[in-house]
């Protein structure tokens, strides 16, 4: 379905946008130690190994929509 090198740039994608929209104290804060791209669910995800104060263990963000040549993104 994803080539690696889809996966990759997706997850790379998930990634970035992790890092825009949350704070660094708090990404610090969850204590990641290991950062994988991989497949859930047939889609792409970026995993995250983590020992935080709430929460030790898996964590994942998966790709919600996949891209398509139509998704036009509008910055005003």
């Amino acid at each position: 379905m994803y080539s690696t090198e889809e996966i990759n740039s997706i997850v790379a994608t998930i990634h970035e946008q992790l890092k825009a929209t949350t704070p660094i104290a708090v990404r610090w804060s969850w204590g990641i130690s290991k950062q994988q791209a991989t497949l859930y669910e047939d889609k792409p995800t970026l995993a995250l190994r983590v020992s935080g104060a709430l929460h030790k263990g898996g964590f994942s963000f998966p790709m919600i929509e996949p891209p398509t040549s139509t998704t036009l993104v509008s910055y005003r």
